[in-house]
């Protein structure tokens, strides 16, 4: 006699549970849809929500939904550089240049691009709004790094900022597609500077870092820029410019 399905449920969670919090730990590196990742060194929270696919679910969504094949990227915030990788190998996009403020994750990022084969293109250097430096908050989980303290646990460090202007004057390429994951600091960008040939954004919101108003704030702004939502999920947001607004 078949056991009980409710039966079953419960115990497949129960081996979940068990493998989550046992199993986990031992990892040290783990393909996450089919991106291999370095996650020594991480804690068991960080590395359970990369195992269980959890970690940068919808920015991965968004990409597959927006990212075309041969795309040229710019990701603003870029971590450990798992959502870069994807769009190169699951969205073959032709080229893909990170910003990342923290040096450790820096590091980690041109790891991550070495177990894929890949050379990492990378500017270590916060986004913002003019050159100079500025106070970067590290966190023991990278996700809550950021230029707003947060907690105890955060490691104030000193960084070199890049604003958009000089970021494009790097770059020999305009980027078709911008990718912002910055913690609460994408209200404060000059977003009217974005390249035209940039169509494509994919960007999560943080309201409750900085307050709904500036986040639905910069939605609209973006909107009057020519972009539609074309994908929303939790706070990350696709857009499509359909139209360029003339200049003045």
């Amino acid at each position: 006699m078949s056991a009980h399905p409710l039966a079953r449920r419960l115990w497949t969670s129960l081996k979940r549970r068990v493998y989550l919090h046992l199993g986990v730990p031992l990892f040290r590196t783990w393909a996450l849809n089919g991106v291999p990742l370095c996650v020594r060194g991480f804690c068991r929270a960080m590395k359970v929500a990369i195992v269980s696919g959890r970690y940068e679910r919808a920015e991965a969504e968004a990409c597959r939904s927006l990212v075309r094949s041969g795309d040229k990227i710019v990701e603003l915030g870029a971590a450990v550089g798992y959502v870069g990788l994807f769009c190169l190998t699951q969205g073959a996009a032709s080229r893909v240049v990170s910003v990342e403020a923290n040096p450790g994750s820096v590091r980690r990022l041109v790891h991550n691009y070495d177990l894929s084969g890949r050379q990492a293109e990378v500017i270590s250097a916060a986004i913002a709004a003019k050159d100079g430096e500025m106070v970067f908050y590290t966190s023991p989980e990278f996700w809550g790094d950021g230029v707003e303290r947060r907690g105890e646990r955060q490691t104030a460090i000193s960084v070199p900022t890049m604003s958009f202007r000089t970021l494009w004057s790097r770059l020999d390429f305009e980027p078709d597609v911008v990718i912002a994951d910055i913690e609460g600091a994408e209200v404060d960008l000059p977003w009217r500077e974005l390249p035209t040939a940039t169509n494509r954004i994919i960007i999560e919101l943080h309201p409750r870092l900085r307050g709904p108003a500036k986040s639905f704030a910069l939605l609209k702004l973006l909107m009057d820029l020519g972009f539609e939502v074309a994908f929303c999920r939790d706070d990350v947001f696709g857009l499509v410019r359909s139209k360029i607004p003339p200049a003045g």
